[in-house]
């Protein structure tokens, strides 16, 4: 039984590893799916884009002239180099030479994870888990380096914290994954998903308060005023079909009307974290200039079902800024709150996100001075969990 266990041993353990390979096409049609588009967000599409920077040196590469770079695998970067015949095309290239590479959508740090959380065998420590009815209830992600825009990240997935609700009332369970580069071995981003297994309860097995991050458990209720910001997106009809594909995210549940139908749900519904990438990207676009890649950190719960096809209303609130911590190294971010909501005949107004955050930190990650700081804090925070 789950109150027999040593609770503490079970926190430190690492239940294996799980590596995912991607490469430059996985960011895109990861962006694509979340709304990214060419008009406004062309960094996240397109490798050769104006702001493009060159490839970190943490990536083993060096910056080479065009005619020497066969040895460079071509799933890294794009070697932009001038056209032949001398004319000119009217395209703005970078310096002959230069290796280049898409921006990665912040979010992608969640889904690089995500797979991990099959490694952890919830029903071994939940009395009468079913994988059936457990839900996605929330998810917090922080950002301690730069994603790679091509490689491998390595997630190492723990068991924290198993709340007991009561008989019936469903079990909450956190796991907590840190992601690495596998190349550099630097700790990219640390997700907490929480999950919430209905029908299970009543065991006394809730654990002891575990230690977590502030961000991962921050209240982020909206005040009580008008929002700060407001914008609006209206999903694809096929936008949970694009974005299984991008993510890896194979549930029937968003495809398929029959198991849809077997859930007690009238058609397939948007991936919850479908649905909080397209808001980062509508915060982003409101309170960044476009600018995602400032994205240090979000969290959010996943309130209700949302269809494809549905427009996602985001409203958001300026909060207070977020103090240089264990985490965050030297920066301070600013802090915004968001809700998101869909407008149904004869329902009204159903919120889908709440309780939800992002974090930001202005000019990117053009410090690398601070970029390692920063990684050196969030490295020495991770040993002490």
């Amino acid at each position: 039984m789950l109150q027999d266990m040593d609770v503490h041993s079970l926190r430190e353990r690492r239940f294996g590893t799980y590596h995912h390979k991607y490469t430059q096409r996985d960011l895109i049609l990861y962006a694509l799916a979340v709304g990214c588009t060419t008009k406004e967000d062309l960094q996240f599409l397109y490798e050769a884009h104006e702001a493009a920077a060159p490839l970190p040196n943490s990536m083993g590469l060096s910056l080479m002239p065009a005619a020497d770079q066969a040895s460079v695998p071509p799933e890294h970067a794009i070697v932009v180099s001038a056209g032949r015949g001398g004319g000119d095309s009217g395209i703005r290239r970078p310096p002959l030479g230069r290796l280049v590479a898409v921006t990665p959508f912040p979010t992608w740090g969640i889904v690089a994870a995500h797979p991990a959380l099959m490694g952890v065998p919830l029903e071994q420590y939940i009395p009468g888990f079913d994988k059936n009815k457990a839900l996605h209830g929330e998810q917090w992600m922080q950002l301690l380096a730069p994603i790679p825009a091509s490689g491998e990240l390595v997630s190492r997935p723990q068991l924290v914290d198993v709340q007991d609700k009561g008989k019936g009332k469903g079990v909450v369970a956190v796991v907590r994954t840190t992601t690495s580069d596998a190349l550099s071995g630097r700790v990219i981003a640390i997700n907490e998903f929480t999950v919430f297994a209905l029908g299970a309860g009543g065991f006394g097995g809730s654990w002891p308060p575990a230690h977590r991050p502030p961000g991962a458990v921050s209240d982020a209720t909206p005040p009580n005023r008008p929002p700060d910001f407001q914008a609006q997106t209206t999903t694809s009809i096929d936008q949970a079909a694009l974005y299984r594909v991008a993510s890896g995210d194979w549930n029937p549940l968003h495809i398929d009307a029959r198991a849809a139908k077997a859930a007690g749900l009238p058609c397939p519904i948007l991936h919850g974290l479908c649905n909080l990438g397209i808001a980062a990207r509508l915060v982003a676009h409101q309170v960044a200039g476009g600018d995602a890649s400032c994205i240090r950190s979000i969290k959010a719960r996943f309130a209700s079902p949302c269809f494809p096809g549905e427009t996602l209303h985001v409203q958001i609130w300026r909060a207070k800024d977020v103090p240089a911590s264990a985490l965050t190294g030297s920066l301070q971010l600013q802090r915004f709150v968001f809700e998101v909501f869909v407008e149904r005949e004869g329902q009204g107004r159903v919120v889908v996100v709440k309780n939800a955050a992002v974090e930001l930190a202005r000019g990117g990650w053009q410090c690398e001075q601070g970029c390692k700081g920063q990684g050196e804090a969030a490295t020495n925070w991770v040993s002490r969990l």
